[in-house]
């Protein structure tokens, strides 16, 4: 009972309110000088994925370096301090990920325009809805490319395929049907070029029949590597200087992505549980092991061995801080 409350205190609850405080400062950060001033020169994929990784792997080893050296596992996790930091680091870094998707979103109200070519009056809004009788296209133009990830388990291939209308009252302008799909060879049962043809002769298809009386709301999008690349073919084309361009989408806008908290709770409760669970199954170092002079653990308190007995060098600790107290 002695080691559970020594590892709640000065591991689990810390852990806790590193979790808290991050998730509360990223966000604030994030809304203020990425959403609210638009200030930083940062694409969408790095602040909603990749800084909350680096955040997360930077927070715990510093804050936890030391407290997980002392946590004895079982079996493969015996003596295992990267395996703790990496899953401390992954449980701090999920609710961030998955908020990302609130800060950008839950915030924003639905915009009535009662035409395109005030769209410019708004610049710090997101979402619009639109009559579809004030949709008036000069021309569309098609943007297409390819990226992928590298992990231990193969590449997986990412395939764009985007439509974008310039509005005729709004040259500036421009609405956008996007398209994507994943490839991942070794479930795929064709090949990467083959599926890619497939793909991109499927979204020319669709966007050919798309019905834009059906389009609800629409969407500004913030700087992304889609975003980037919908630009630069606009630039080429035609002589538009930094074109805005607005996703459509035909959903709800009630039941848009990012618009409930629940996802964000329930990866909240996820990492909680997972870092409550590695912290009681493990044990602590016996106290031989531990600094004699460290701040932040109660060595009386911790057992030397597996049977509970102290040994000498315990004892002697012991008396000397009896004398001190003296």
């Amino acid at each position: 009972m002695a080691s559970l409350k020594i590892k709640l205190r000065y591991i689990y609850l810390p852990f806790l309110g590193l979790l808290a405080s991050s998730l509360v400062l990223y966000n604030t950060a994030r809304w203020l000088l990425d959403i609210k001033l638009d200030i930083l020169p940062i694409k969408s994929e790095l602040l909603d994925f990749w800084l909350p990784i680096i955040l997360g792997c930077v927070l715990v080893f510093i804050c936890f370096k030391a407290p997980v050296k002392y946590l004895r596992g079982t079996g493969a996790w015996q003596d295992d301090r990267m395996g703790y930091q990496f899953v401390f680091s992954f449980a701090l870094a999920l609710p961030l990920i998955i908020s990302q998707n609130n800060i950008t979103s839950a915030p924003f109200s639905l915009i009535p325009l009662t035409s395109a070519s005030i769209i410019q009056l708004y610049p710090n809004e997101k979402f619009f809805s639109i009559t579809p009788h004030q949709l008036h296209f000069r021309h569309c133009l098609q943007t297409q490319y390819q990226d992928s990830i590298t992990s231990r388990s193969g590449t997986t291939y990412y395939f764009h395929a985007f439509y974008s209308c310039s509005l005729r009252h709004a040259p500036n302008h421009w609405l956008s049907v996007m398209y994507y799909k994943s490839h991942d060879s070794k479930r795929e049962g064709v090949s990467l070029q083959q599926d890619q043809q497939q793909f991109y002769a499927k979204a020319r298809d669709d966007f050919a029949t798309f019905d834009f009386n059906k389009v609800s709301y629409l969407e500004r999008l913030r700087p992304s590597n889609d975003l980037s690349k919908m630009q630069a073919t606009i630039k080429h084309h035609t002589m538009t200087e930094e074109p805005v361009v607005l996703r459509v989408h035909t959903g709800s806008f009630e039941n848009r992505s990012g618009h409930r908290y629940f996802d964000t709770v329930l990866a909240l409760a996820i990492a909680c549980f997972v870092v409550l669970a590695m912290v009681g199954l493990a044990k602590l170092a016996p106290v031989s092991e531990w600094p004699v002079n460290h701040k932040n653990i109660a060595q009386p308190d911790l057992p030397s061995n597996s049977n509970g007995s102290m040994t000498n060098k315990s004892r002697r600790r012991r008396k000397r801080k009896k004398k001190r107290r003296k």
